[in-house]
């Protein structure tokens, strides 16, 4: 079954730093529901939201565009895609978009037409990444990857080790399983470079966050 007249008919459209996307806002019908089930999706609709770490990546790459621009670009749990789409708007040589969930590739392929992205500047994979060497990447950008101790300590270890040949940045809003990852290890490689205030809509969204902050796996 296809996924795209699901997504239509639950999502609204919206600009958000310049890049449209379909997105759950309160006007739709699954905003507020309980369970996954009732959104009609096996897996929660993740991918119709914008998420703080995202934002901020993408506010990250409109002000340092050199950071992408002719750049190979691995949006590494895309979600929206909405920093992704940043990548292509500072003139990223190509964008892979990365996520697990079918839906999320399907809504980063009807964002992709809705900003009438050209087709061969843009794909899309649904294989999990994580450990593999991710071959012909510039640059990967991983926003809201640590909301969960396990997968935090596993995702952050793996972006390290890319960070050899590759230039790597995380977005995140200091989520609690986040601290000792990318703020209180002793000794690791990760810098703190940028930090943003979240606009109100998105501070709603996401239960009261306040800020986001950008983070480079530097070069050991």
């Amino acid at each position: 079954m296809s996924l795209r007249p699901l997504i239509a008919a639950t999502t609204t459209v919206k600009s958000v730093l310049s890049t449209k996307m379909h997105l759950i806002t309160p006007s739709s019908r699954i905003y507020n529901v309980a369970t996954e089930a009732e959104t009609g999706f096996v897996d929660g609709p993740f991918w119709g939201f914008v998420w703080p770490g995202s934002y901020g990546l993408a506010k990250y790459i409109q002000e340092k565009p050199g950071v992408v621009s002719d750049k190979r670009v691995l949006d590494f749990a895309s979600g929206c895609g909405l920093s992704g789409f940043a990548s292509l708007g500072c003139g990223a040589r190509h964008v892979v978009f990365n996520d697990i969930d079918e839906a999320s590739v399907e809504v980063i392929r009807m964002n992709a037409e809705v900003n009438e992205t050209r087709k061969e500047v843009y794909s899309t994979v649904s294989e999990n990444l994580i450990h593999q060497p991710v071959e012909d990447i510039d640059v990967i950008i991983a926003g809201d990857v640590c909301y969960e101790e396990d997968l935090a300590r596993e995702v952050t270890s793996w972006l390290s080790s890319r960070a050899a040949t590759q230039t790597v940045l995380i977005g995140d809003p200091g989520r609690w399983s986040s601290k000792e990852h990318l703020e209180g290890a002793e000794g690791n490689n990760i810098e703190k470079v940028a930090e943003y205030e979240l606009p109100r809509w998105l501070r709603e969204d996401n239960h009261g966050m306040t800020s986001t902050s950008v983070w480079e796996v530097m070069r050991r």
